[in-house]
């Protein structure tokens, strides 16, 4: 991708001011650390509301929210409802009053706050700390592939000009962007993460609005009309959403379900399209794994079932059903690793992920 000086200057610029915002309240943050974790809980209660609402900025909620409003239309304002919204709200409400009172800093010393200083109590503090250290490594390698792949699609410089292995550039960036990012958020401590998002939040909300008053200026209502089904623009629906696609993405449809048909290859109900697969393409081999991966999903539903009482019994000290579950568990691991794992399908080698352009349809709607 190519970016002109005025994209660099204000990538440059961003980088430059997120990094002196935490050299700045640095001083503020090292006091104690109450100041360091919790801001010396005198941040107004609307830039941690503004804080919080940048980290649910993301891109993948952002397509997410495109392809439901693009598919079902207005009816798909009540879909958040199944989770993010009501989340939100919830922890707006009680959690963030409950965890003020307790005036605990991390998610073990709630756990302490709840049960106390006993023996069971102290094994379910380690057990948070060790699932916040899992967890956050976790969090780490995504963000760390996420923002590489991103990277070296978006900016034009190459360093190694390698793909692959461990000075990629894509690794390269990832550990440049995530370089900049720790050291403003651990210099700055609580008040320099929040700072950050709101600027973050300030940035994609008149990017947003942006976007939006220039799709208004280019859009008319009659070209949105013609390209959606009746009952599109109602958000009220009965037994049936009432929405109609016939002849309007038909051909859209088929192309990307039958690229999606022959890149995944699932099993069920695809009759239609695994017949125009296999005309097009008469040596493609249908999968025929349903009963294997029938019986491993429930093989893995006893293996979570395991991981999760395993630790309960641990701390009850109720050792014959801890060995009990710890054989099952071992068994179930092994049947995984034979059965499922050990029979994936691998890509081939040297290939690589590259988005193909959907047909020329979309480009109409």
């Amino acid at each position: 991708m190519k970016l002109s000086a005025i994209d660099i200057a204000i990538i440059l610029g961003y980088f430059l001011t997120v990094i002196l915002i935490g050299l700045w309240v640095s001083r503020r943050g090292a006091k104690d650390l109450d100041s360091y974790f919790l801001g010396s809980k005198s941040l107004p209660w609307y830039l941690l509301g503004i804080s919080d609402a940048s980290g649910m900025f993301d891109i993948s909620g952002t397509m997410w929210m495109v392809y439901i409003l693009f598919m079902y239309g207005l009816k798909s304002i009540w879909l958040p409802f199944l989770w993010p919204v009501f989340n939100q709200i919830f922890l707006m409400m009680f959690l963030s009053g409950w965890l003020r009172r307790s005036n605990v800093l991390t998610g073990a010393e709630w756990i302490q706050t709840r049960f106390g200083r006993g023996t069971g109590a102290s094994l379910a503090h380690l057990s948070v700390v060790f699932f916040a250290l899992v967890n956050v490594i976790g969090m780490l390698a995504y963000a760390f592939k996420g923002i590489g792949k991103f990277a070296v699609v978006m900016l034009p410089w190459r360093f190694t000009g390698a793909s692959e292995g461990l000075l990629s550039d894509e690794n390269i960036y990832a550990i440049i962007i995530l370089g900049l990012t720790s050291l403003y958020a651990i210099k700055g401590g609580m008040i320099s993460v929040v700072i950050t998002e709101v600027m973050q939040f300030t940035i994609l909300t008149v990017t947003s609005i942006t976007i939006g008053i220039i799709a208004i200026c280019k859009v008319s209502p009659a070209m949105i009309h013609n390209a959606i089904p009746a009952g599109w623009s109602n958000p009220f629906f009965g037994w049936k959403l009432g929405l109609d696609w016939t002849g309007i993405l038909d051909k859209v449809n088929d192309a990307i379900l039958k690229r999606f048909y022959k890149t995944v290859n699932p099993w069920g109900a695809w009759g239609p399209i695994r017949d125009q697969v296999m005309r097009d393409d008469p040596a493609f081999q249908t999968n025929r794994d349903c009963r294997r991966d029938c019986a491993n999903v429930m093989v893995g539903i006893v293996w979570q079932l395991c991981l999760t009482a395993l630790p309960i019994y641990l701390v009850l000290r109720q050792w014959s059903w801890a060995g009990a579950i710890a054989a099952t568990l071992g068994i179930t691991s092994l049947i995984i690793k034979f059965n499922w794992y050990d029979k994936l399908e691998k890509a081939p080698a040297g290939s690589v992920r590259r988005e193909q352009p959907l047909p020329a349809q979309t480009t109409t709607l």
